[in-house]
């Protein structure tokens, strides 16, 4: 029985099969597909046209994202649901290297993170390119602990790795996905909105895959943040689009709740990027 299958209890159908070891996109040898890099920038143009919310990222975008797009540009389906999982995850784990594993609770999250992961791939073709350029440079040799039932979050950072043992760890939970579990909000347009498991999942799947952080030099959103966007939308997802990676401040009581498409921000978020 495969290892994550028995951590899990037996409850996930997860055969251990050989992925090949693909060749490492033209990008990684610094060759850049000036087409392909054209052929996002319109579809993401043409997203916008159908999910107007998406037009502060158009006007806008995170210069990480822009320099990350230029070697992520292969969207073509190349893993099945299975393969992927397997690429992904290397087994149960925690951010905390001394704390126990619960095997109920690693089998219900990596249900909803296997769902979550073949949904993405079959309708999202910017979560194809995260994941197919991931799979190239390096979840053949490094892959992810799953820590399940903790708050989320995913070691991108070496210093993150290192408070996790030396590991990659990525931490989820159900709460978002079961009825009365706690939604974390986000900002959007219309002040806050609460993140659906689907959002919650990808945010982290996005940081495992790509390496990328959340925050950017005068810049309110980042390159994770634009790209759980950009994914949710070729998902069909109704969602408000994320204008800010900050988590809106709750209203004290006896104050109003601040509308965020109120705000003037000025030419604050309009900086070229510090060279």
């Amino acid at each position: 029985m495969d290892r994550i299958q028995a951590a899990a209890g037996g409850r996930v159908p997860l055969p251990r099969m050989p992925v090949p070891r693909m060749p490492a996109p033209s990008g990684a040898s610094g060759h850049v597909d000036h087409g392909m890099v054209g052929t996002i920038i319109a579809a993401e143009h043409a997203l916008t046209q159908r999910f107007p919310d998406l037009q502060p990222q158009m006007d806008n975008p995170s210069f990480e994202r822009l320099c990350y797009d230029v070697f992520a540009t292969d969207s073509s389906e190349r893993f099945t649901p299975a393969e992927m999982l397997h690429l992904f995850i290397e087994g149960p784990g925690s951010m905390d290297p001394e704390r126990d594993i619960q095997s109920e609770a690693f089998g219900r999250v990596l249900g909803y993170l296997d769902q979550v992961l073949a949904l993405a791939y079959e309708f999202s073709p910017t979560f194809r390119r995260l994941f197919n350029y991931a799979a190239d440079m390096h979840l053949h040799e490094s892959r992810w602990y799953l820590a399940a039932d903790e708050a989320f979050g995913a070691t991108a950072t070496a210093q993150q790795r290192e408070g996790a043992g030396h590991r990659s760890v990525i931490a989820l939970n159900s709460d978002p996905f079961e009825a009365g579990g706690d939604h974390d909000v986000y900002a959007c347009a219309e002040g806050i909105h609460p993140f659906s498991g689907m959002r919650s999942y990808m945010h982290e799947i996005i940081h495992a895959l790509t390496g990328l952080t959340d925050n950017e030099a005068l810049h309110p959103r980042g390159p994770v943040v634009e790209y759980e966007n950009l994914v949710m939308k070729e998902l069909g997802d109704g969602s408000p689009a994320r204008i800010a990676y900050a988590a809106p401040v709750p209203p004290q009581p006896g104050t109003e709740e601040v509308n965020f498409s109120s705000i003037d921000f000025g030419d604050a978020f309009s900086a070229a990027p510090p060279s």
